[in-house]
């Protein structure tokens, strides 16, 4: 099944595997978004926590208009976390491995407690301020990504656009399948053994581009990556040239599919590349 992506204007409709990269501007409509999409996860069955800056307290005050939340809390179906005790601080640089890996634990737990799985929603701005809380934040998102895949764990990711700014928030945004619309230029994740390419690559955000892609690791041990290209809407060489360096990098050829109707193949036999190629969509 191919994995949901693209832009997102509300979080009613977030499933179990889904990621999501939440911009905002007013806590307030935060705030019913959150309510919003943990009651979601509740209608499917899932445990739901909240995460964000503040006491457990306030934060529970955030999330009052969830019904019968006193026996949500009470019954363990909603956890409400602190950002200082779920990351260990907010001025410190997550550890990508180790935190993916307590929310594998997490869900499990509620795989064995009975629910369909976990939701989380995080308010995670404190966390990427500076450019290494930036850098060690994107690799977790793209490993936890990866993590979802197979899981049935899904998370919303919310990111207070006016603190941040337009660069910082893409640097972030572009490592989900999902997200607000404008967050970034393109998306990038991985579907199984695939990466797929959401949006455009142009002058603009080649540079994000490239650094999005050297957080991805090589999918799979065989000698080929394949990109599916079908949700591309405009690229330029620097694309390639990148693709071409991921290629060389991991001793690998990238194949990119259904690109049809991009001049993809056009430009890598110009730039003369080796290491990348296109094929052509499939019949229908």
């Amino acid at each position: 099944m191919m994995r949901a992506s693209g832009t997102v204007d509300e979080l009613s409709g977030v499933g179990l595997h889904d990621h999501v990269c939440w911009a905002y501007d007013d806590p307030t409509s935060f705030r019913h978004s959150a309510v919003e999409c943990l009651a979601g996860g509740i209608a499917l069955g899932a445990r739901v926590e909240y995460v964000a800056s503040g006491s457990v307290a306030a934060l529970c005050d955030d999330l009052d208009a969830l019904d019968d939340i006193e026996s949500l809390v009470s019954g363990d179906a909603l956890r409400v976390s602190s950002l200082d005790a779920t990351y260990r601080g907010e001025a410190t640089p997550v550890d990508p491995e180790a935190q993916v890996a307590a929310y594998a634990r997490a869900t499990r737990a509620a795989l064995d407690a009975g629910f369909t799985g976990l939701r989380v929603v995080a308010e995670a701005t404190p966390l990427v301020r500076t450019a290494q809380q930036r850098d060690a934040f994107a690799r977790y998102e793209v490993l936890v990504d990866r993590y979802m895949t197979g899981h049935p764990f899904s998370a919303v990711c919310a990111y207070r656009r006016s603190e941040l700014g337009s660069e910082a928030l893409a640097e972030i945004a572009c490592v989900h399948p999902l997200a607000t619309e404008h967050a970034a230029p393109f998306q990038i994740f991985t579907d199984g053994p695939t990466v797929v390419l959401v949006g455009e690559v142009d002058v603009w955000s080649s540079g994000l581009f490239e650094r999005a892609l050297a957080r991805i690791d090589k999918p799979s041990r065989a000698n080929e990556v394949v990109v599916d290209g079908s949700r591309l809407t405009f690229v330029d060489h620097r694309f390639l040239v990148a693709l071409d360096a991921f290629a060389a990098r991991h001793e690998v050829t990238v194949v990119i599919t259904q690109v049809t109707h991009l001049p993809v193949a056009r430009m890598i036999a110009i730039l003369a590349l080796t290491r990348v190629r296109a094929t052509p969509s499939p019949a229908p």
